[in-house]
């Protein structure tokens, strides 16, 4: 009777087990670190642990083998070596932010590079010459990503990157003027509601087009937001998840397939763009 007492006792443990062996740590309770969380879930499973950077310090249980950060303040905080890494929702961290851990991955907030610049084109034909604003140095190879998919669809590619935000007003007015259109990378070093507000003022000035890859971007007055839903940045850190645990060896930075598009018919009417049909018809969100 007291082994089978004891089995019980194991069987009902185990849950709880399996949910220490992975961890998820939110950097706060922001609906976009829940949202890529749910997704996370929804592809891994149930049964992992949470832990909210909001509540307080914690220290990772002994049979932890992963944990995976939303946030770049959850992806900053120190973790013992011996575990698996992925930080989803951390822009700009330094080159050296996997320290010494046995594995580290990262997920992007990027959208393909190939699939970034068709969907501009389709929403402006006419792109020929895109300028891409950035600063920090984790950016200088998605750039090198635009350059080289931008052949097929007869883009170049102009590159402006800058210290912070004291060098865009300058590096604004020294554009090419056969620029047809600027994008903004979410760089935390760059993008802050004042850079935001005077490459807006810029654009609609000069009447050139404007876009992001932060969906509340769109609203705020970018022609549209082409991005990586928070959701979906989740889904593809619980497949990574699901490698790594069984030791499959992973690329250091991971973008999502799936991505999202939100126009802005008035900022887009603003700089004398008109939006075509099929760029309407497949865009997730249309503001008027």
């Amino acid at each position: 009777m007291q082994m089978v007492r004891l089995a019980v006792l194991l069987w009902l443990a185990a849950p709880a087990l399996r949910a220490q062996e992975v961890l998820t740590v939110l950097s706060s309770g922001l609906s976009s670190y829940q949202e890529a969380r749910n997704g996370f879930t929804e592809v891994f499973g149930p049964g992992t642990g949470l832990r909210n950077l909001a509540d307080g310090g914690f220290t990772v249980p002994a049979e932890t083998r992963l944990i995976v950060t939303f946030g770049r303040k959850a992806a900053e905080r120190s973790y013992p070596s011996r575990v698996k890494l992925i930080v989803c929702l951390a822009p700009g961290l330094p080159s050296d932010w996997a320290g010494s851990h046995s594995a580290a991955v990262k997920i992007s907030m990027l959208p393909p590079a190939d699939t970034l610049l068709a969907a501009l084109k389709v929403i402006q034909p006419g792109l020929k010459r895109l300028t891409v604003l950035w600063s920090a140095s984790t950016y200088g190879g998605y750039v090198e990503r635009l350059r080289q998919a931008s052949a097929g669809l007869g883009i170049t590619i102009l590159s402006e990157r800058l210290d912070g935000v004291a060098d865009l007003p300058d590096s604004l007015r020294s554009l090419p003027g056969a620029t047809n259109a600027l994008w903004l990378a979410p760089d935390p070093n760059l993008l802050t509601a004042q850079s935001f507000a005077t490459v807006e003022a810029f654009s609609h000035a000069i009447g050139l087009p404007f876009y992001a890859s932060v969906p509340g971007l769109a609203e705020k007055g970018a022609v549209a937001s082409v991005f990586v839903p928070f959701s979906e940045s989740g889904r593809r850190a619980a497949a990574a998840a699901r490698e790594m645990l069984k030791g499959v060896e992973l690329e250091n930075t991971l973008l999502p397939e799936k991505t999202e598009t939100i126009l802005n018919l008035s900022a887009a009417k603003k700089v004398g763009l008109i939006i075509p049909a099929d760029a309407l018809s497949r865009a997730t969100r249309v503001l008027p």
